[in-house]
């Protein structure tokens, strides 16, 4: 057989398997990404929700309270960024706050938010987000999983892995 030929034929042959995988794999994403709010603990789901309103809402003092400093960001390319200092990430929230005003932001929402409590002082949060214009259109989806732990009896944010909304862990 040539090239051509074997190439015709692993064609012939994936045209029906591909169909079906991708249809798994969509029903799989679906079944990944649960309904808003599916908690998983009370404490922690309310946590998130009110971190989300809060970046999305406030100030970035208010913002900061919400990490624990050293923060530690993890991009989708394997960068890992380390903000020492309440200030540090004081400062870079105001650089995100005025990236999401430039493109147009308004609110956004948890399309899924995933929590589970690993410790009485550790949690996951595994979560897929859409930001939304002041029309109310979805301008940007994202997903981030969410290291926290207790300190001085509240939770913070101590990573963030930032990745695809697809990726969002079940933690069931």
């Amino acid at each position: 057989m040539t090239g051509e030929t074997d190439r015709r034929a692993l064609r012939r042959g994936l045209g029906t398997g591909l169909a079906s995988f991708a249809a798994v794999a969509a029903a799989c994403v679906v079944l990944a990404l649960p309904a808003q709010g599916a908690p998983g603990d009370p404490e922690i789901d309310s946590f998130m929700r009110n971190y989300l309103d809060t970046f999305d809402h406030g100030h970035a003092r208010d913002i900061v309270a919400h990490y624990d400093a050293p923060l530690f960001m993890l991009a989708p390319n394997g960068d890992l960024r380390a903000y020492d200092t309440p200030k540090d990430i004081r400062l870079t929230i105001k650089k995100w706050k005025r990236y999401m005003i430039h493109s147009g932001f308004e609110d956004s929402r948890w399309v899924a938010l995933n929590v589970n409590r690993l410790t009485d002082g550790t949690a996951i949060a595994s979560t897929a987000f859409e930001r939304v214009n002041s029309r109310g259109q979805v301008y940007q989806r994202g997903g981030a999983t969410y290291t926290l732990r207790k300190k001085d009896g509240k939770w913070v944010i101590t990573l963030i892995h930032i990745h695809d909304p697809e990726a969002v862990l079940s933690l069931d």
